[in-house]
């Protein structure tokens, strides 16, 4: 599988649009596709930001044997995308924030309380939602909290 089909790959099992996934990345439409089709090669700033919004690692996306062990993150990814759609109306660009949490680890796992947290999180607003995530974050640094 070509870099390009597993772009398509991870977008329909995303269950989002060739539009979106454009619109969040910041590139043209004409560009994704392009880039799906292999006509053209997506830069790797463009890789980055793709990997960023599938929460996988640049390497998934560019090795087909890593792109295929992917199934239960795509189904994750795929629910996590459907509740900030609703949370934000439909507004897919808003969910481009989303990855962000994950973009510097190599392997999510999802458990039902991930999903617990999520949830919680989307009640609150932009405020809020920074509070908690510097608290996470404060939370992983002590010893007795981390996995």
């Amino acid at each position: 599988m070509l870099i390009g089909q597993r772009i398509k790959y991870f977008r329909k099992g995303a269950k989002i649009t060739q539009e979106e996934l454009a619109k969040s990345c910041g590139i043209s439409l004409a560009s994704l596709k392009n880039y799906e089709s292999g006509k053209r090669e997506a830069p790797l700033e463009t890789l980055r930001k793709i990997s960023r919004i599938f929460g996988v690692p640049i390497a998934t996306l560019i090795d087909s044997n890593k792109a295929e062990e992917e199934p239960a993150r795509l189904k994750a990814l795929y629910l996590i995308g459907q509740k900030a759609k609703e949370k934000t109306d439909g507004n897919f660009s808003d969910q481009a924030k989303i990855p962000e949490i994950f973009a510097h680890v190599g392997s999510i796992t999802f458990s039902p309380i991930d999903y617990e947290i999520i949830e919680e999180v989307h009640k609150l607003n932009a405020k809020g939602q920074k509070t908690a995530l510097e608290r996470i974050r404060e939370l992983a640094e002590i010893k007795k909290y981390v996995k």
